[in-house]
């Protein structure tokens, strides 16, 4: 077997119409000897690939599929007992584990750590867009208000989005004097004003994941998050109040969160 090989049989089972993700969906055995082959396969491309500086996207993408998804089908549609193939079993865990083996042994996955620094050390170089005028992140365009909200309490304090770059928003507050007496610290450091879009696993499309976009590289203080553009929370009833009491203090939201969540409060 040589590469191209490996390749094909990875992307063909993954991404075929008769390949085996389809058919583990659909609770069918693909058979001893398919099984057999493509674990063969993966173990190969762990071996051969440790050396490459880059992944194939759809690569990633099939071995995703055919490490967890495809297990996970094949063993919720045949139980231990009932199963005319015992191997299948062991087989579903020889998958899994020729998968991990490839991801834990490639050399060249980013360390955490290289990760924030590119996200988040200086949003003012290279990754932040040039012409941000134009762009959007996660519902803000650069001179939208909204609000940051302590995680732990649920109290808030209008801010100003000023810069936006990968996956980072960077945001002022209004008034320093409402931001001190909720959070003192979003006013001691830069990074406690980024904020990034949580990375969640496929699974998380049903639920239970929280999807804030939070200050996760803060240096200090509480977790803040976010208004959301992409649905409601009670914060919003909240600052409805207070705007109605104190409109310059406490301005509505503006841009994507405001069509979607306040517009009625006009």
């Amino acid at each position: 077997m040589n590469r191209n090989e490996a390749i094909s049989i990875v992307l063909a089972e993954a991404f075929a119409e008769n390949g085996l993700a389809v058919l583990a969906r659909q609770g069918d055995d693909a058979g001893f000897q398919r099984m057999e082959t493509l674990i063969s396969a993966v173990k190969f491309l762990a071996e051969d690939l440790v050396g490459e500086v880059t992944l194939d996207r759809a690569l990633v993408a099939a071995l995703f599929s055919l490490g967890s998804q495809v297990p996970e089908d094949l063993q919720g549609a045949f139980s231990p007992t009932a199963d005319s193939r015992c191997s299948l079993y062991r087989q579903c865990l020889d998958l899994q584990m020729a998968v991990t083996e490839l991801m834990e042994c490639w050399d060249n996955w980013p360390s955490e750590e290289s990760m924030l620094t590119y996200r988040l050390t200086d949003p003012t170089a290279a990754d932040l867009v040039t012409d941000v005028a134009s762009e959007e992140f996660e519902g803000y365009r650069v001179g939208d208000l909204t609000y940051c909200v302590v995680y732990q309490t649920g109290d808030f304090f209008p801010v100003r989005v000023i810069r936006l770059g990968f996956n980072v928003i960077e945001v002022e507050a209004i008034s320093e004097d409402l931001c001190r007496h909720v959070c003192k610290e979003f006013l001691d450091d830069r990074l406690n004003r980024c904020f990034q879009a949580p990375i969640l696993p496929a699974f998380a499309r049903f639920g239970g994941f929280d999807e804030f976009t939070v200050n996760s590289a803060r240096k200090s203080g509480p977790k803040l998050w976010l208004l959301p553009y992409h649905y409601s929370t009670k914060t919003g009833h909240a600052i409805r109040q207070r705007h109605a009491d104190d409109p310059d203090h406490w301005p509505l939201p503006t841009g994507t969160v405001f069509e979607r969540w306040f517009k009625d409060s006009k």
